[in-house]
């Protein structure tokens, strides 16, 4: 939700209202027929490589979060030394012109 508040905070509003809308919806159907439709949704996905897309992200995402790059290793720096809001401040400056 903090994507679209920051984007545009009626269209936020609004999407907000909807899921809820929605949400009290499906809480008023029958469990069973939720449960059903959720694992018939989900064997739908996989079928379509849903799940290993989902697998092949974790992997890619572990990789990510457990190598070392340059510019990780300068923010952690600035954060050690300086603070989290210097490092934060540092790297939001990286993408000022864009």
């Amino acid at each position: 939700m903090g994507r679209f508040r920051a984007v545009d905070p009626f269209f936020s509003t609004l999407l907000m209202a909807e899921c809820e809308r929605t949400a009290h919806k499906i809480a008023m159907l029958p469990a069973l027929g939720v449960k059903m439709t959720k694992l018939a949704v989900n064997q739908a996905m996989e079928g379509r490589g849903f799940l290993a897309s989902v697998q092949h992200n974790l992997e890619l995402m572990t990789i990510f979060d457990t190598t070392m790059s340059p510019e990780q290793e300068e923010f952690n720096a600035i954060r050690h030394q300086q603070g989290l809001r210097a490092a934060l401040a540092w790297r939001d400056a990286r993408f000022k012109d864009l």
